[in-house]
């Protein structure tokens, strides 16, 4: 269950957001969940609609000019070196990095 709250989480904060599953696999929407677990979605989910508005605008700004709204760190920091080599990191516009 770790995971998939960790993916969940994770995903709460990318501009394309599922949580439900292929109808094969087990069920998994949030009011199924223990009331422990139920609650830490809740959250994730409640912080991905405050960050709606900058999306759209991020998303607007990308139409614009081409940036895209998820960065990887090098496209912001292209003088740094080791950001080339992070695959795990990314921000969210210009600063905002995931947590």
């Amino acid at each position: 269950m770790t995971n998939f709250l960790s993916s969940l989480q994770a995903g709460a904060f990318q501009p394309f957001f599922r949580a439900h599953a292929h109808l094969d696999t087990k069920r998994r929407e949030p009011y199924l969940q223990p009331e422990e677990n139920m609650k830490i979605i809740r959250d994730a989910i409640r912080a991905r609609y405050s960050y709606l508005p900058l999306w759209y605008t991020l998303f607007y700004e990308g139409e614009q000019s081409g940036t895209p709204p998820m960065r990887p760190l090098w496209v912001e920091y292209p003088a740094d070196k080791e950001t080339f080599g992070m695959d795990d990191e990314y921000l969210i516009g210009k600063s905002i990095e995931p947590v």
